[in-house]
């Protein structure tokens, strides 16, 4: 199995890579210390608007997001913002 590892860049290429759910995430560095926010991601776009899914590993939990409580309601627009945010893709 061969993983590879993406840097998003910004929200239009996760809407993308997000058409099916994707393993992503949140790659935190403090000096020579850094940790992993992990994620599943699944985005769709239909006559009711743009809706988010994400799970969280880190608290076994899932929600549902509109387009605008994703941005506003999540940290993975800051996390591109900051170069943090990555997609692994088999």
């Amino acid at each position: 199995m061969n993983v590879r590892r993406f840097q998003l860049e910004s929200l239009d290429q996760l809407r993308i890579m997000a058409q099916r759910p994707v393993d992503a995430f949140i790659l935190f560095e403090r000096g020579d210390d850094s940790a992993r926010s992990s994620k599943r991601i699944q985005y769709q776009h239909n006559r009711n608007g743009r809706h988010w899914w994400m799970y969280e590993s880190v608290g076994d939990s899932e929600r549902y997001y509109t387009e605008r409580q994703f941005a506003s309601s999540t940290n993975i627009v800051e996390a591109i913002g900051k170069a943090a945010l990555y997609v692994e893709l088999e």
